[in-house]
């Protein structure tokens, strides 16, 4: 039987994807202690218009912004996107810095099965300034899944999850399910569900996989 989580994900996506093109913006706000500082930070989900007509929202797509204070000014920085709708946008505890991290998941396609997932921390500019700047911890893409298992032909669907999978580790892991179909399979059906987990490792200063399972679901 599929995972759940993964089952949920692609439904939403689907959701997104099915419904008409003026209504794929899903507007939607986080605001958290990203950092050290005093200051909360803002993650906006944001309407990117389309340079051919901006004042067609049909064909507007959304990104991923951090809105920050550096000294006196704020400021703005895409971290993610820009993809056809938005599925998920939240804060979650992911390394060992201080402050939450950011875990987007954008999605594009008739389908809603391509698309990306970004897992971000704010960090600190080198020099002494006042002002922090985007790291990826991990990023995904659709376009670029991880290496297929034997006897499959396409990537059908991804999800992510951030929460503490084994205790062998510090902190929370990440991780990635991947259905992966056989050439026999409707895409809605895929026959395997790949399992990567990763951890976060601070000499690297990434998500690193130390994990992978690969499993037959049931019909």
């Amino acid at each position: 039987m599929r995972r759940p989580a993964i089952i949920a994900a692609v439904a939403l996506a689907l959701a997104l994807a099915a419904a008409p093109a003026s209504g794929l913006f899903r507007s939607k706000t986080v605001s958290g202690n990203l950092d050290s500082d005093a200051n909360i930070e803002k993650v906006v989900a944001e309407k990117v218009p389309d340079p051919s007509d901006p004042n067609d929202d049909t064909l507007a797509q959304t990104a991923v912004d951090v809105i920050d204070q550096c000294g006196s000014t704020e400021f703005h920085v895409r971290i993610a996107g820009p993809q056809e709708a938005l599925v998920e946008l939240k804060l979650v505890n992911a390394d060992t810095h201080a402050g939450k991290d950011i875990l987007s998941d954008l999605r594009s396609g008739a389908s809603g099965r391509l698309g990306e997932v970004s897992l971000v921390s704010w960090r600190p500019v080198a020099g002494g300034t006042p002002c922090e700047q985007p790291h990826n911890l991990f990023k995904y893409n659709a376009a670029h899944p991880t290496h297929p298992p034997p006897h499959t032909v396409a990537m059908a669907d991804f999800v992510v999850a951030v929460k503490d999978f084994t205790r062998r580790f510090r902190g929370n892991e990440l991780r990635l399910s991947e259905g992966w179909a056989t050439r026999t399979d409707a895409l809605c059906c895929p026959t395997y569900e790949k399992l990567s987990f990763y951890r976060y490792v601070k000499s690297r200063e990434r998500f690193v996989r130390y994990h992978t399972e690969l499993k037959r679901n049931t019909r």
